[in-house]
């Protein structure tokens, strides 16, 4: 199985991070991680939905990564 990513969704998270003044950068050769992508097998076998990793930021602290997940509700929730 090979879950891939999906682009328009990684552009759209982009632009939302940059809205909310948070710079970010793609990089589009680095795979799924390990710790992402097992899980992702076991819960969703035929790899039907739309896959976006976003990385960390262990010294940005906790403000930064609140404010990541302050910026990404206008993402769907469905796949539709």
């Amino acid at each position: 199985i090979r879950i891939q990513g999906t682009p328009a969704l990684a552009t759209r998270v982009r632009e939302l991070l940059a809205a909310a003044g948070l710079p970010n950068a793609e990089v589009p050769e680095r795979g799924l991680d390990h710790g992402a992508w097992i899980p992702l097998k076991a819960l969703y076998p035929e790899a039907d939905i739309p896959v976006v990793q976003l990385a960390l930021q262990p010294h940005a602290g906790p403000d930064w990564h609140r404010r990541i997940g302050a910026a990404l509700p206008p993402l769907p929730t469905s796949p539709d």
